[in-house]
């Protein structure tokens, strides 16, 4: 790797073989255009993959159909630019071979203008800062609450893509999250694009976050369980884990302390190599990026420490604090990002206002159908409950 050997296979734009990328044109051309379309044209990636499948061009791998998300990756290769980031990968137990992300825990391998390149610099750092005003996918909007609770968890009951998060704003300037089928919202309608291919889905259906998370908690409510049992041995085992946490913790403040002003250190270490001209901008922003990573973590570690220190509980009133914030939560009577996403299996959306609930490892169906009246527009319809789900219990 340090002699630039590059280790992979062909991607879009390069050849692979004999461990040299070689450009290849017809390959480089939709490289290009793609960042086009995103750096200058200020286009967003779905609309990009779009515009590809409708003007014929096809993947790396030959598929006519893109995705937002392989937009992104491209944007972000820098092989593309003519740099070499190698070890992006690890391997920690050759034994299993199973592979991992490299998070710092070994050094990149990193060459400068290590071959062609397909984009030029200036193209390439104005895509990278395009990509860091958006959000991860690189689309214009901000995250939401339940992200991990739905992501990937709400299907289109027409064409079966999953359905993605977008910010919306009201007339009043306060803003809400909705989920809509990826297909639909990519593609528009169902129908024959100009190349002869099915494209779009006519589902139709919105769904906003908190309906989603109030059809989720309705049907949590409905489940035949005991409660007070459930609640009185999630609260033993949750006294008992935050005993072995306390025993077991091997952090202490001066140890964390000492480990964070090493760290700072080595970040003007760094500092000071790239003045002197021993490594490049672009070596210099890796290794900062790892030594910030593991700075986040101490100061995290760190900051627990301290609370934990900071505070003197009874054993009577840390039993009856934490039994009430499990109830609450068992209850339905408090938000649980943990709860809903494991007991949520997946929630299918259909064009005919109904939508069904799965919960995992149980043999039930869950129907709603949404209401068309409100109040006023701004609120979320009702969901009402239309099959038994213990009929045949």
């Amino acid at each position: 790797m340090e002699q630039g050997v590059v280790f992979g296979r062909s991607l879009l734009g390069y050849d692979v073989k004999d461990g040299c990328l070689t450009v290849n044109p017809e390959g480089a051309e939709i490289v290009r255009l793609i960042f086009y379309k995103y750096g200058v044209e200020k286009k967003g990636t779905t609309v990009i993959a779009r515009e590809l499948r409708e003007a014929g061009y096809r993947t790396h791998s030959g598929n006519v159909k893109w995705s937002n998300t392989h937009i992104v990756k491209i944007l972000k290769n820098e092989k593309y630019v003519g740099d070499l980031v190698q070890k992006k990968t690890i391997t920690p137990d050759y034994l299993s071979h199973a592979k991992k992300y490299n998070h710092g825990e070994e050094e990149f391998v990193i060459i400068r203008d290590h071959h062609e390149p397909i984009i030029d610099r200036e193209l390439w750092d104005t895509v990278q800062r395009e990509l860091k005003k958006r959000n991860r996918n690189g689309e214009l909007g901000a995250g939401h609450s339940n992200r991990y609770v739905f992501s990937g968890k709400i299907k289109c009951g027409e064409c079966g893509a999953s359905f993605v998060s977008r910010k919306k704003t009201r007339k009043d300037g306060s803003l809400y999250k909705r989920w809509s089928c990826y297909t639909a919202t990519s593609e528009g309608q169902k129908r024959i694009d100009v190349r002869g291919n099915e494209v779009g889905c006519d589902v139709g259906k919105l769904l906003r976050d908190e309906l989603a998370l109030d059809i989720l908690q309705q049907s949590l409510t409905t489940l035949r369980m005991d409660r007070d049992r459930i609640i009185q041995n999630v609260t033993a085992l949750a006294l008992e884990a935050i005993q072995m946490c306390e025993e077991g913790s091997t952090d202490r403040v001066e140890a964390l302390e000492y480990e964070i002003s090493q760290l700072k250190q080595k970040k003007a270490d760094v500092l000071d190599a790239f003045f002197s001209k021993q490594i490049t901008k672009e070596e210099m922003h890796l290794v900062n990026q790892r030594y910030d990573g593991e700075l986040e973590d101490l100061q995290r570690r760190l900051e627990g420490v301290r609370e934990r220190e900071s505070i003197t509980y009874e054993e009577d009133q840390l039993e009856k604090d934490v039994g009430r914030q499990v109830a609450d939560i068992v209850n339905c009577r408090a938000d649980s990002e943990v709860l809903y996403k494991n007991v949520l299996d997946h929630m299918v959306v259909h064009k005919d206002r109904k939508i069904e609930i799965f919960l995992n490892l149980l043999p039930q169906k869950w129907t709603f159908v949404l209401e068309n009246l409100r109040k006023s527009q701004n609120d979320p319809p009702v969901p009402i409950s239309v099959s038994n789900p213990f009929s045949s219990a």
